[in-house]
């Protein structure tokens, strides 16, 4: 299973010792009025043409007011990123799911499952995994010919993509070094 270190203040994970910044991360502690999250939500489909992630849970999510009915318009375009804000941290895979979910939600991909740790719940997938980020870096996106992106260039990865990771061992861990993402054109 892909897990680690979780950071809810810099919108990072962590995973085999590398840093990745989750693109289009919305923090409802920070954020909670659902039209400022529709358009955060809006502005980063329009950029990117991908769902942004919502990092809340059932307490916070069912108590933001929804006059206009735009909650269920949010769950449909964006992730979930279940939040754990307790002490003791809930074990969801021992419970029916869907009355711990926040209203409009019917599942999740990365679960806060307790203080700074988040599990992905697609399981080993790498693939996955990388569609929800890029890794952390002060350097800006390079354009590489408008097929291929280089991650680490701190670009956002394409929905349909095939990718390349270069693994190497570093001190006591094997971490990816160098990840290629290459676009997947319709027919190929």
């Amino acid at each position: 299973m892909i897990e680690g270190i979780f950071d809810a203040d810099k919108g990072t994970i962590e995973w085999q010792g590398v840093v990745y910044k989750l693109k289009g991360f919305i923090d409802t502690r920070k954020y909670n009025k659902l039209d400022v999250i529709n358009q955060m939500a809006n502005d980063f489909y329009a950029q990117y043409g991908r769902n942004a992630i919502i990092y809340t849970n059932k307490g916070i999510w069912d108590k933001i007011v929804d006059n206009a009915g735009l909650k269920d318009n949010i769950c449909e375009k964006t992730t979930l990123f279940l939040a754990w804000f307790g002490v003791v941290p809930p074990d969801y895979s021992n419970m029916d799911h869907r009355k711990y979910l926040p209203i409009g939600w019917y599942g999740y991909e990365l679960w806060n499952d307790c203080a700074n740790h988040y599990k992905l719940m697609a399981g080993d997938s790498v693939q996955t995994f990388l569609s929800y980020c890029y890794l952390a870096s002060a350097e800006e996106p390079e354009e590489t010919g408008g097929t291929t992106l280089t991650a680490t260039s701190g670009g956002l990865l394409p929905l349909n993509s095939k990718t390349s990771i270069k693994w190497e061992l570093v001190g006591d861990k094997v971490v990816p070094t160098e990840i290629t993402v290459i676009a997947i054109e319709e027919g190929d």
